[in-house]
Order: structure tokens, then sequence, then C-alpha cells
């Protein structure tokens, strides 16, 4: 793993610090951690920052946009569309798709534009699933927001390229998105555009979602995106007591409902500064009923995870509450 991501640095692609970073944490002895902890930092100071950590960090935000990229040959370039070719109604099979989206979403900033290109294509699945490919690269994926954009105007690739929009956040994206839950718009629709609003982290979409959620005549699923994109938008506190209550919902979504509680619940613990001693014991108290690090709970098990943390929840609830106040 090291020396494949040396390899892949030395195409400009950064795709495997984490691992470098992984291996340099929990490697198997201090020689193996060693040689990644000093891999990673090589890498780091030829990309012009100050150490690994730097690089990782850069990698995953709107910051890769301005690391050194490679100038795609040829041969590269055909790679790209060989794998975009892969998610065709004619190539079919869900491991070829699955492992075409997982390397062309990590290829780096420079692919954005030809993937956004694959937007056109004449086949819909190469287009529904380069627009979820987009989404995966999250900001590295900038340069394709017009193209995204556009996208909002194709009913079938319309959703998938909602949410892509909140993720590699195109701030012009921000009207197109709103004017996609209005009433009227199709459901699945108006689904993926609150979802792409939260993941913006734009305050401005606030009082548009807020009002999705409020009213209690929209489809549970729609009012499920609202409140996790409001923990997102804002603290997350006006949602908490119904996220609480679907948390063991098995009618609507308890896995939605914790993903949204433990994104609120991390973040009102994360700042050693300022947070409260509520705060804290339930981020513990949640933290606790978690699986073990490699395990993946059954059904079953999953159920008896989101009661105990739902029971844990509601002892603590009105006190987070009056503290987020």
């Amino acid at each position: 793993f090291i020396w494949l991501a040396s390899t892949l640095a030395h195409f400009l692609c950064y795709a495997g610090v984490d691992a470098l970073s992984d291996i340099a944490a929990t490697g198997e002895s201090d020689a193996v951690r060693a040689l990644a902890a000093s891999e990673l930092g090589r890498i780091a100071a030829e990309a012009g920052l100050t150490d690994g950590p730097a690089l990782v960090q850069a990698w995953h935000s709107a910051a890769a946009l301005e690391l050194p990229r490679p100038t795609p040959s040829q041969r590269l370039e055909l790679a790209l569309w060989t794998l975009a070719a892969d998610l065709s109604e004619d190539h079919f099979q869900l491991r070829g798709v699955d492992d075409a989206r997982y390397v062309l979403a990590r290829l780096g900033p420079w692919a954005a534009e030809p993937i956004a290109e694959a937007l056109h294509d004449a086949d819909i699945y190469v287009r529904l699933h380069c627009a979820q490919v987009l989404g995966r690269m999250g900001p590295h994926a900038r340069a394709a927001g017009p193209t995204l954009v556009g996208a909002l105007g194709e009913p079938r690739v319309a959703p998938a390229a909602a949410e892509a929009l909140g993720a590699v956040g195109y701030s012009p994206a921000l009207a197109p998105l709103l004017a996609c839950t209005e009433p009227g718009r199709e459901h699945e629709l108006r689904v993926a555009a609150v979802r792409g609003l939260g993941r913006t982290h734009d305050p401005a979409a606030a009082p548009r979602v807020r009002a999705i959620f409020a009213d209690e005549g929209e489809p549970t699923d729609l009012r499920m995106a609202a409140a996790t994109a409001l923990v997102r938008l804002e603290s997350g506190e006006v949602v908490a007591a119904f996220l609480a209550r679907e948390l063991t919902d098995t009618a609507g979504d308890p896995g939605g409902a914790e993903v949204a509680l433990e994104e609120w619940l991390a973040s009102g613990a994360s700042a050693d500064e300022g947070r409260s001693p509520a705060a804290k014991e339930a981020w513990a108290a949640w933290s606790a009923a978690a699986p073990a690090p490699g395990v993946i709970h059954t059904p079953a098990e999953a159920r008896a995870r989101r009661a105990r943390r739902a029971s844990e929840l509601e002892l603590r609830l009105a006190e987070l509450l009056s503290a987020g106040d």
C-alpha cells in the first residue's frame, strides 16, 4: 500500500494519502509506521504543503483544487472514458459499475470536466452514474457545477444532479436547488434537492428547508431529508425531538435519523471550548452503543442499538436543547 500510494502521488493523484496516514498511525511495526509517515511527509512537501496531515486535509476539501495536477495523457483520458463506458446499459453489472464509480471518483479535480461531459452521453446509465460520481468527488468536481445545473432539467438525472450540486460546493446552484424544492415538482427531485441544500452548508437555504420540515402535511421522507439538512444548515435543535422519535420508528427511516443525530451530537461535543457537560455526556453515551471497529451489526442488533441510543437520548434531550438556547 505504501508504494502504491507513492506511485499514485508521483503521477499527481493523491488518492492514496488516506492509506498512508492510516498506516503511519496503525501499521504493524515501528518500521512500517515510520516509512509510511516519511513517505506521506515527502509527498506533502513535493505538493507544497507543510506536512502529511495538511495534505490529507487538503485532499478532502476545496484546497485540493490548488494541489499540483497532472496533464492527462491520451492513455489516461482513454482509461477514463473506458471506465465511463463500463457504466452503460450495454455493460451493466453491479461489480463493474461499483469499481468504475470508485476509480472515477478518486482521479482528482482534473477529471471533473471530462466526467461532466458524460452527462450528455446517449446512455441514461452513463449520465446517471456520472452524476453520482461527481457527487462522490465533492469539491474536486466544482468545475462540473454548470453542467450539473443543466442536468436538473432532465427528469431521470435531476435527482442525482441535485444531490451532487450540494456536494461539489458550486455556490450559484443555490437558487436552482431551492426552485427544485417547490410543491408541484417531482417528489424524488424535491427530496434530493433538500438533501443537496443540506450538503451546501449554506445558511441561506435554511428558511426554505425549515418551512418544509415544519409542514406536517409533507411526506415523511421529505421531512426527514429536511431535518437532516437542518442539522447541517443550523444547529439541529429544532429537529432533534423529531429525529429522536424517528430513531425507533420502523415504518420511517431510523437509519437516516441515526446518521443525522450522530452528526448533531458529534458537532455539539467537538469543540473543547464552550461545549456543555450535557453534550459531552450525550456523545459518550451515544458512542458507547456503537459497534466495535470492523463489526457490522445484524438488523436485530441495529434495532437494539437504536433503542438503546433512543433511551439514552430521551434522558438527556431536554437538557441538551436548553443548553443550545
